[in-house]
């Protein structure tokens, strides 16, 4: 701190010593200066410079020992006592040194000003809206202008103009007066989530709707700016003469662009409503015990493309419903089982165990229309690994007995199914990496008549 004054303190003491001492000076030295200079060095010169020399050091003083750490105090209030001081000091020199009148001095400074004042009116303008806007965002704030359907990011400010950088990766510089005058929405920093809200009106059983809409949502998040966490939410937000209204909410990030949120969101919850029966070009809904549904359910499944008609029928009339709530286990690593399922409505998460170890990595996981538990049931293999509810969720349990008279007389159906388990295994091997030069080193063809095979014996045909 005291470094910081030694320059304004000393040249003070110098200019104080050369008006005290200054003829002494020239009488000790001899310099041969003539009387009129030196008069104007003594009554204008020097007595100038000691009163500007005494308002740096007044201004370095003060924000020195007061302001400088003190983050309450605004630039601009430091910007204007500084000049306020040096306006005062020069009026005084005025007044003092070169006795000046300082009303008349007054009177001309106000009729300059607003001479100025006019003229300049617009670039002060663009100093009091960039000052404006300076105070309200940052670099690197991510706003909305609603009037000009403009969203983006802040890149740079100046005097004159606002540099945005629009989600389509476009800049768009708008005047600070006029971006002034707009209303803007702040999202803040990039980094800072965002609820965003879907409305759906639907006239199905609430229950079915509730569990469908949030597996849809689930599904798709942890990616393209979708946040997991906070968690989605379907919530009814009224009801109606079409039908009762759902909201959805769910949480992006603040640089994602809500648009293609809301476009991947409603995909995915289209996509399960579809598969559930539940269309939206229809009031009316299917039930999951409807047969003729239950056929429509598996035709739409790769694993049994190789059946006709009445072989679907075979297998929906001995579906086995299972409702499983929010956070139930349906399958667990290294049980046994004999049973394979197909997911009508929900969503489920699939762990693993790696090593032996007590606490289970997500690896992935399974919407409505897919299958799982296929391993177990046509190779006698124990569960490959758990699955947990994500959702509220309706499974159909198909028994080994009811696949066994298809293997035995389908044998496309047999084949069709030893290719798609190879490479749903081939799959998950890869994606937990264990044993990756020996399962890489394995080809497709050979490990589905291998599982093939192991069917073949399983079912000792």
């Amino acid at each position: 701190m005291i470094k910081k004054l030694t320059i304004p303190f000393f040249f003070l003491i110098f200019l104080i010593s050369l008006n005290i001492f200054g003829k002494d000076v020239i009488i000790v030295f001899e310099l041969n200066l003539s009387h009129h200079l030196q008069d104007i060095l003594f009554n204008y010169v020097f007595p100038s410079f000691l009163g500007l020399g005494s308002a740096w050091f007044i201004e370095r003083f003060i924000m020195i020992v007061f302001w400088e750490n003190n983050d309450t105090v605004h630039k601009l209030l430091k910007l204007g006592f500084t000049i306020l001081l040096f306006v005062i000091t020069i009026l005084s020199i005025l007044n003092i040194v070169f006795q000046q009148s300082i009303i008349e001095i007054l009177t001309g400074i106000i009729v300059i000003c607003i001479i100025l004042a006019f003229l300049l009116h617009s670039f002060m303008s663009d100093i009091v809206a960039s000052l404006a806007i300076r105070s309200s965002y940052k670099v690197g704030d991510w706003i909305g202008i609603p009037e000009n359907e403009i969203k983006g990011c802040i890149v740079s400010f100046n005097w004159r103009v606002t540099l945005i950088k629009t989600q389509e990766d476009r800049h768009v510089l708008i005047p600070n007066q006029k971006l002034r005058e707009m209303v803007i929405i702040n999202y803040k920093k990039h980094d800072t989530p965002r609820r965003q809200t879907i409305h759906l009106t639907l006239d199905f059983p609430t229950e079915r709707i509730f569990r469908t809409l949030l597996a849809g949502t689930k599904a798709v998040l942890g990616s393209n700016d979708l946040l997991e966490n906070p968690p989605p939410k379907v919530l009814l937000s009224e009801a109606t003469s079409a039908g009762i209204q759902y909201m959805i909410w769910y949480w992006i990030k603040g640089n994602a662009n809500p648009d293609i949120a809301r476009h991947i969101i409603l995909n995915s919850v289209i996509a399960q409503l579809k598969i559930a029966g539940l269309s939206l070009h229809s009031t009316k809904s299917s039930s999951f015990n409807s047969l003729e549904l239950r056929v429509t359910l598996l035709a739409k499944i790769s694993l049994f493309n190789a059946l006709d008609e009445d072989e679907l029928n075979n297998i929906a009339v001995h579906l086995q419903e299972r409702l499983y709530r929010e956070g139930d286990t349906i399958v667990k690593q290294g049980a046994i089982g004999k049973t394979m399922f197909l997911v009508a409505e929900g969503l489920l998460y699939i762990f693993t165990e790696l090593d032996h170890e007590e606490h289970k990595v997500k690896v992935g996981q399974i919407i409505s229309g897919q299958f799982f538990g296929e391993m177990s049931l046509l190779t006698g293999q124990t569960r490959s690994a758990t699955v947990i509810a994500a959702t509220d969720t309706i499974v159909y349990e198909i028994a080994k007995e009811n696949i066994f008279p298809l293997l035995s007389t389908n044998a496309k159906f047999s084949e069709t199914i030893s290719d798609i388990v190879a490479a749903r295994r081939l799959s998950t091997l890869q994606t937990l990496a264990t044993s990756a030069q020996e399962e890489k080193g394995a080809q497709n063809d050979d490990r589905a008549k291998h599982i093939l095979a192991k069917m073949r014996t399983s079912f000792n045909t």
